[in-house]
């Protein structure tokens, strides 16, 4: 005998585990392609994360010159500066469009990059150390405030992290990608820019390396300090300046 009752319950369970089944194909579907566009946000990122330039530069001399904490702060304030990127990328990717679309103003920051560095380098090369022990080498130099800003600035007046970022979230991070995906991104910049850099100040300050160099301070202080002045004419020489 045909039992209804039973029969449409076995076209319910039916009918619900294939529903099932099609909303987990379509998660599935969006974990891979968020997966896909975080490994290559990812690996871009570090790419030019851990290349030399100015940003390498100055956590270098801080962390060979200076008492490690100040290092530790410098890579803070470059992580800070990764942050406020993320920011802007995130609310007002509008305001980096119209900062690199004006010849003035990105010349204007490529300027401010670039003086900050000489200025860095100047006084890198007039420090001198301190008498006493190797600890406070150039402990007067710097406060913790001035280390972190150091860093926070240094990243925020690169003109070349403006056009990273704008980069990343305009051709890898997808229109579509939710808000919460893409703060996802941001903090995974920040966490890893700090790391990074924390390991350079670890490599250089406590696996022996200061240890070995200290009685050459004064000359890497004034080593560095050369760097950081090309760094910033290099950059100033690359300044277009607008026409008529």
């Amino acid at each position: 005998m045909f039992n209804r009752g039973v029969f449409c319950r076995h076209i319910d369970y039916e009918s619900t585990l294939c529903q099932s089944c099609a909303e987990h194909s379509v998660i599935e579907i969006m974990n891979t392609s968020y997966l896909s566009e975080f490994l290559t946000l990812a690996l871009l990122h570090l790419m030019v994360l851990v290349g030399p330039g100015a940003n390498f530069t100055l956590i270098a001399k801080n962390s060979l010159t200076l008492p490690p904490r100040f290092g530790f702060l410098t890579a803070f304030g470059i992580a800070l500066g990764t942050g406020v990127y993320v920011i802007f990328a995130l609310f007002g990717l509008d305001i980096l469009f119209e900062l690199i679309h004006s010849v003035a103003i990105f010349s204007a920051i490529k300027l401010l990059g670039a003086g900050y560095l000489v200025y860095i380098g100047v006084r890198s090369c007039r420090t001198q150390k301190s008498s006493g022990s190797e600890t406070n080498a150039f402990e007067g130099a710097i406060t913790n405030a001035e280390a972190v800003y150091t860093g926070l600035f240094s990243q925020l007046s690169n003109p070349k992290a403006i056009l990273f970022f704008i980069s990343l979230f305009t051709q890898v991070v997808s229109v579509n990608t939710p808000f919460v995906i893409k703060m996802g991104y941001g903090l995974w910049m920040f966490t890893v820019t700090f790391v990074w850099f924390s390991l350079v100040v670890y490599l250089l300050s406590f696996m022996g390396v200061r240890h070995r160099l200290r009685h050459y301070l004064n000359d890497i202080s004034v080593a560095f300090g050369v760097v950081l002045i090309l760094l910033g004419v290099l950059l100033a020489s690359w300044v277009s300046f607008p026409q008529g």
